[in-house]
């Protein structure tokens, strides 16, 4: 017989056993040798028996036993023939059991019950009057409870398995649930599949609907129908009891899957139905879905009236529409005002319009709260708009820099540059005027010999340092570096004579772009800039400005760029002055927006484009040239394979990108295409974040109904109301008062308090004794504000019979992650397979029997023994 031990450095105590026997002969001097001897030897018996027991023996098993718990699956699902037929398999199975093998049998419906707990003779199989007496009563299948109760009848050691004889379909609790325990406990499930029959003909196993859905917000739901034979059948949703969609269908022979689109009108949870009517057959099945207000969606423009295009199709589609500039007067947007709106639309915003820190908030908005945003194009976006190396670049699925190509068009280019005293002043060593005058001159280095240049120098006066000519005209490029160098600062400031100059002087080039940078540290006195702008978009003559310096006069500034379809820079860093220049000149040397008519292409299928077809996409008139990231998603290209609409996920949001505008200059067609409103409305929905907040989670989950051991369980499942809240930071919020207020399908009202049963977490559960839709109402208290969230459940009337043949994946995965196998013949190498078993060491407990225990008892007796031997007289002794 082989022993082996869990603990061997506990049999190094053995070594004590001298040191006790010196220690305890001297004090047992009183008793004659004999008994001396035989108490020393029981004490060093029990002692030794102690230290034995400590080092963990075990001995190896004589045999290869095994214990088996039958799960057989009696719920009202699974036909009383093939409840027969389970038996059967189980007496079969049972046959082939070894001499030293146990089994045990358990029945489930909505309860689990022991028909005969494990032991080693053969099983006796109930008879139709037993089964009567012994089976659960109720409906349901609580697969959760059965596992559990069979992990209850194992032993703790040994070859162990559970085999499952059922269809899979649980309808109270989660038999996933108990998986971890079973891993724990090294048990394999091994799966008989039975398969649940058809109540009728047809039979609506499921209605697939989202959760949560947005007021008037087109949705996706399908229906799955069971039909016995191929049939011409009539399918209705109906919402809160009235039709909605009614359509012919054609079943098959087995499940027929049904997409259906619809929306829902009004907020608060509704009760849809799914209906079939096939001949003299009908089957329906009933979701919940929770309405939500309509989507917000901010709108930011640069100019006014710019997005009222955009911002009508999105209204037209049913969403809340808040049109603003980023720059507002009353309060600059910030990441707080951002948190009010689900998604942001740019309409042809300029990168350098939004401030750092605004950056920054969209940033966050769409990275850490998930949010959308929607980058839409035109002469001041993307790289006319100065995204390149920006934090808005950097959220988008293209890139702002256009990909290198050798030719361009002509160029026109004035600078307009500020000669006042006040750009004498000097910072950091370095005065404002040297670093414009090298701004220039880097300015021409980017230039070709061909492109036309102009530099006016201004303070109350106006001159002509370069004459606007090609380069080579005014004598080369030294030439005209030596013109530049020659400005100096003196006088004040009067910007519109200069730009007023600057215009008449570029308005006759026949170059193809025509821009002016203007260039200033101070403000100005007034003039008629309204005009000049307009006369400037009217004759295709961009500006762009930058701001130099505290004392600039920034709203002038930016309303500049903004009507001069340009950008606007600031900077308070005099260094900062070449880099900038250099930046905007590269902008508008680069050829980076295509003009002319162009029809896009569909690159790959996306849900952007849901329901259009490619031919039907209207022609554009230009759109500015970027280069798609890696990871991007294209939906839209042009002839060229430039990205005309792209889409990534970026952090915990979306972000699209179109490169062509959203109003006439590009769009034209697309104004007047029947589908505008449905095409920006998918692409925008498609960023947004959820219905349901983010920090305040709701579940409904039903589970096995509380009730006694014994006896008939309550009517209806418990349903388990579970509530995760966050603060804005993404902290759990604890200590916070929770309760649900719910209304059964009868209308009753009833509060129950949620108790927090983890970080962030609060939970409760109520019986749901009545079939139908129940509405439940999340009021959570903080920080002297109330949230409030919504959550609906409808409880099937019949659950039982909701399904067909049998949930495969379900017991797939009780097999796999347990080590077992799904079944077909119930031999003993299949239901037991040695093959299967979890790699153990030679010492694991399925091979090795502990004896511990009998050895403490054992001691224990000597103990006793000893005690008589010390303390009663004996005759003979």
């Amino acid at each position: 017989m082989a022993w082996t031990f869990a603990q061997p450095l506990a049999l190094l105590l053995l070594l004590l056993l001298p040191a006790a026997v010196a220690l305890g002969w001297p004090r047992l001097r009183y008793l004659p040798p004999a008994r001396r001897g035989l108490v020393l030897g029981l004490r060093l018996g029990s002692l030794a028996l102690i230290i034995l027991a400590l080092a963990a023996p075990a001995l190896r098993r004589p045999d290869d036993g095994q214990a088996v718990v039958y799960i057989v699956d009696v719920s009202a699902s699974v036909p009383v023939e093939t409840q027969a037929q389970a038996f059967e398999w189980v007496r079969r199975a049972d046959a082939l059991r070894h001499p030293h093998d146990q089994s045990a049998l358990v029945v489930v419906a909505e309860r689990a019950a022991v028909v005969r707990p494990l032991q080693a003779a053969p099983l006796a199989l109930p008879t139709g009057a037993e089964r009567a007496a012994w089976w659960p009563a109720g409906e349901g299948t609580n697969l959760q409870e059965a596992l559990r109760l069979a992990l209850a009848l194992l032993p703790p050691g040994g070859p162990r398995r559970i085999v499952l004889l059922s269809d899979g379909w649980e309808t109270i609790g989660r038999v996933d649930a108990e998986l971890l325990a079973t891993q724990a406990a090294g048990v394999q499930i091994a799966v008989q599949p039975l398969a649940a029959a058809p109540p009728t003909p047809v039979l609506v196993e499921a209605l697939e609907t989202p959760a949560y859905v947005r007021e008037r917000e087109p949705f996706d739901a399908s229906v799955l129908i069971y039909s016995t034979a191929p049939t011409q059948a009539t399918l209705r949703l109906g919402i809160d009891g009235a039709p909605a969609i009614e359509q012919p269908v054609a079943l098959e022979r087995g499940r027929t899957r049904i997409p259906l689109t619809t929306s829902l009108p009004t907020t608060g949870p509704h009760r849809l139905t799914a209906e079939v009517q096939a001949e003299e057959a009908r089957a329906e099945q009933t979701q919940a879905v929770v309405v939500k207000p309509p989507a917000r969606v901010l709108v930011l423009e640069d100019r006014a009236d710019e997005a009222r295009p955009l911002a009508e199709a999105l209204r037209e589609a049913g969403l809340d529409v808040d049109v603003r500039r980023p720059a507002a007067t009353t309060r600059p947007l910030d990441l707080a005002q951002l948190r009010a709106y689900d998604g942001v639309v740019l309409d042809n915003v300029a990168a350098t319009t939004l401030t750092l820190d605004q950056l920054r908030a969209l940033e966050t908005y769409v990275h850490n709260l998930g949010r959308g945003l929607t980058v839409v194009g035109g002469n001041t976006s993307y790289a006319l708009g100065g995204y390149g190396n920006s934090l808005l670049e950097q959220m988008l699925p293209v890139s702002a820099e256009p990909p290198y190509q050798q030719e361009r068009a002509s160029l026109a280019l004035v600078l307009v540059i500020d000669r006042s005293g006040s750009m004498s002043l000097r910072t950091d060593n370095v005065s404002k005027m040297a670093m414009a005058r090298e701004a220039a001159l880097l300015a021409t280095e980017a230039l070709r010999p061909d492109d036309q240049l102009g530099v006016l120098a201004f303070d109350i006066r106006n001159d002509w340092i370069v004459p606007l000519a090609p380069i080579r005209a005014n004598g080369g490029l030294q030439a005209v570096q030596r013109a530049i160098q020659s400005i100096e600062a003196d006088g004040g400031t009067d910007i519109y004579p200069a730009l007023a100059r600057a215009y008449e002087a570029i308005v006759g080039s026949q170059a193809r772009f025509k821009h002016i940078i203007l260039l200033s540290d101070g403000q100005s006195w007034g003039g008629a800039y309204d005009q000049l702008l307009e006369q400037m978009r009217a004759n295709g003559v961009t500006l762009s400005t930058i701001g130099v310096g505290q004392d600039i006069d920034a709203q002038l500034m930016s309303a500049l760029a903004r009507g001069g379809l340009g950008r606007y820079y600031f900077t308070d860093r005099v260094r900062e002055i070449p880099r900038i220049m250099l930046r905007e000149t590269n902008v508008v040397t680069r050829p980076v927006a295509m003009e002319g008519r162009v029809l896009p292409r569909v690159a790959a299928a996306s849900p952007l484009l849901r329901d259009l077809a490619p031919a039907e996409l209207p022609a554009l008139g230009g759109y500015v040239v970027t280069t798609p990231k890696a990871t991007a998603e294209l939906a839209l290209q042009s002839e060229r394979g430039d990205p005309l609409l792209a889409s990534w996920q970026y952090g915990l949001g979306r972000v699209v990108a179109w490169t062509a505008d959203a109003g006439p200059q590009w769009s034209a067609e697309w104004l007047g295409w029947p589908r505008f409103s449905q095409f920006w409305s998918q692409v925008v929905r498609w960023t947004l974040a959820p219905p349901e907040q983010g920090d305040l989670q709701v579940l409904l989950r039903p589970q096995p109904p509380r009730g006694p051991a014994a006896g008939p369980a309550p009517r209806g499942p418990a349903v388990v109301v579970r509530v995760d809240a966050l603060r804005e930071d993404g902290t759990f919020l604890d200590d916070a008062p929770t309760e649900a207020q719910i209304r059964a399908p009868s209308g009753h009202a009833a509060r129950l308090p949620l108790p927090q049963t983890a970080p962030g977490r609060y939970e409760a559960s109520f019986l749901a004794d009545q079939p139908g839709l129940y509405q439940v109402e999340i009021v959570q208290q903080r920080a002297g504000s109330t949230r409030h969230e919504q959550a609906a459940l409808v409880v099937p009337a019949d659950p039982e019979r909701a399904h067909v043949g049998a949930n495969e994946p379900l017991l797939a995965r009780l097999a796999h992650e347990t080590g077992g196998r799904l079944l077909t013949e119930p031999t003993r190498d299949l239901v037991l397979p040695d093959a299967a078993r979890a790699p153990a060491a030679p010492d694991s407990a399925e091979r090795w029997q502990p004896i511990g225990s009998w050895l403490v008892a054992l001691a224990l007796l000597l103990f006793v023994l000893d005690v008589a031997a010390r303390r009663l007289r004996w005759p003979w002794w």
